[in-house]
């Protein structure tokens, strides 16, 4: 066992009961402003990332924009708010 400090344990993702997913949770860390990128190889599901988001962003006060960035092959999505 180890104890891990606040500045450490803010930056560790959780996964909570249901349909929480890795993908999931980083959306929800987004800031405003901050965008991640996913690539096609990190994304092995069915639909887009951006459903997730519209998901997150239906069941909370967020909002995202979301698409893909020409010259990159994978998906991005910006918190706006």
């Amino acid at each position: 066992m180890e104890i891990i400090q606040k500045v450490e344990a803010e930056d560790i993702l959780f996964h909570t009961k249901g349909k929480e997913s890795a993908m999931s949770t980083w959306i929800k860390k987004l800031e405003v402003g901050e965008m991640l990128r996913i690539s096609k190889a990190d994304w092995n599901q069915k639909h887009a990332p951006y459903k997730v988001a519209n998901y997150i962003a239906k069941k909370s006060t967020r909002k995202f924009k979301c698409g893909k960035q020409p010259g990159f092959d994978g998906w991005v999505i910006l918190r706006i708010g």
